[in-house]
């Protein structure tokens, strides 16, 4: 699979046109991280990882014909444990504070 920056800017930034220390951030808001990852070439792996898991689990989802009003897409199988609940949790966090990571 390949990736565009500006996908994997909007899948893990909310903007394609995020600047790489928003995506940093965002990184290791989104993996519960105490900070940016180091080198920036790691953020970057992470952030392409997290855009492959999220298109991954919406294909599975469009495919299962998830979507309809109260189903949810089915785990994606190499996500690592807990990841969606932290994705949750800090898009929780963000909308509860004004959805100032955007």
């Amino acid at each position: 699979m390949q990736y565009s920056p500006n996908e994997v800017k909007l899948a893990v930034a909310g903007d394609g046109g995020a600047g790489k220390r928003e995506v940093q951030e965002m990184v290791a808001r989104l993996l519960g991280l105490e900070s940016v990852p180091k080198p920036a070439d790691a953020a970057d792996a992470l952030a392409l990882a997290l855009c492959h898991a999220w298109k991954a689990r919406l294909d599975r989802a469009v495919a299962a014909g998830a979507g309809a009003r109260g189903t949810r897409a089915p785990e994606v199988g190499t996500a690592p444990p807990g990841l969606s609940a932290r994705i949750e949790a800090a898009l929780a966090r963000d909308s509860a504070a004004g959805g100032r990571a955007r």
